[in-house]
């Protein structure tokens, strides 16, 4: 068999030759591809394995936030509720509003009013709270008063939103025995009440 490319024969020997050159090139592709491949998905593994942590991590404090706004949302008035037990700006209005209505329920006549500031808050390990402090306001009433209708009114007070604390109450015995039988007349010349405002 004479080609006309000269002595380029192919003999059986010859063409082993070229297929076992063919086929450990065709095998060296092989591992140069997967080798390249292999370093490919590594490195996708990694850039994935970071996207999956992250997203999960996002997740979990996506969940953490949803949980929060919806027990904030259940508590909705517990918390509007605790913003307003701290007195505001109109305190000393909002209290004598308060104790006003509260002596007319109960009959008292109240003369005056008389505010004092007080000092910042700590609890009891002395650490301070911030933005908090103490705020006295003092009650002048007409006397004599029953006995009864002061512990009516400082039950009313003490009830108040503003968690009005009685401090101080300056009692005395009221007018004499009736022909009905004994007073219960006091004289209460001043009680004094401490509440919490913003500071």
């Amino acid at each position: 068999m004479k080609s006309g490319l000269g002595s380029l024969e192919l003999t059986p020997a010859r063409l082993r030759l070229i297929l076992i050159v063919a086929l450990l090139l065709a095998l060296g592709a092989q591992v140069l591809v997967t080798a390249i491949g292999q370093r490919f998905l590594a490195y996708s593994s990694v850039s994935v394995t970071e996207a999956v942590t992250l997203a999960s991590s996002s997740q979990e404090t996506l969940d953490s936030l949803s949980r929060a706004d919806d027990h904030l949302t259940e508590k909705r008035a517990t918390v509007d509720r605790a913003t307003r037990i701290l007195a505001g700006e109109n305190y000393q209005a909002q209290i004598i509003r308060d104790i006003t209505r509260y002596a007319e329920q109960t009959g008292i006549h109240v003369r005056g009013f008389s505010f004092q500031s007080g000092e910042s808050i700590t609890d009891e390990n002395s650490t301070s709270i911030p933005n908090t402090a103490t705020e006295t306001v003092t009650l002048s009433l007409e006397t004599p008063v029953d006995y009864a209708t002061i512990l009516r009114f400082v039950k009313l007070a003490e009830g108040n939103l503003l968690q009005l604390n009685l401090q101080s109450l300056n009692l005395s015995s009221g007018a004499s025995d009736t022909p009905d039988g004994p007073s219960n007349a006091v004289n209460a010349p001043t009680l004094t009440f401490e509440l919490y405002r913003k500071s």
